[in-house]
């Protein structure tokens, strides 16, 4: 799990030397080598350049799929999580605002109420849908 992080040189390196993105690293790495049948994860990329985000969701995703496990992630950053999850629960006071995928809930009406922003989405040639949020 450390190679598939990029963090193998760290193995020996004390904790209290690491910085804020290379302890979030090695912390996906002791939650992935568990073998977790749930995995819950709150903000897992909050320290991380925008490279290592998206290995480590798409390092995420895959090992979801091919343990099939349940991720359940907590993320602020809607293009990330648009590009990461299968399902969208769009929280407000502890409720569900809107649930389904995220086209749908980044669609919802309710996903621009919560956040406070009008929210435009787009899809790239690739496929990966763009948030672009404004104030309105």
């Amino acid at each position: 799990m450390l190679d598939a992080l990029g963090i193998s040189g760290l193995s020996d390196a004390p904790a209290n030397e690491l910085s804020g993105g290379q302890q979030q690293l090695v912390a996906m790495a002791q939650a992935l080598v568990r073998d977790p049948q749930v995995l819950l994860l709150d903000e897992p990329t909050s320290a991380l350049d925008l490279r290592r985000q998206i290995e480590v969701m798409q390092l995420v995703r895959d090992t979801a799929r091919s343990r099939n496990i349940v991720v359940i992630a907590a993320l602020h950053d809607l293009g990330l999580a648009a590009r990461s999850a299968d399902r969208f629960l769009l929280l407000e006071d502890g409720k569900v605002a809107a649930d389904g995928t995220p086209e749908a809930v980044l669609h919802d009406a309710a996903t621009g109420r919560v956040y406070g922003v009008e929210i435009d989405i787009a899809r790239t040639d690739r496929g990966t849908l763009i948030v672009d949020a404004h104030l309105g």
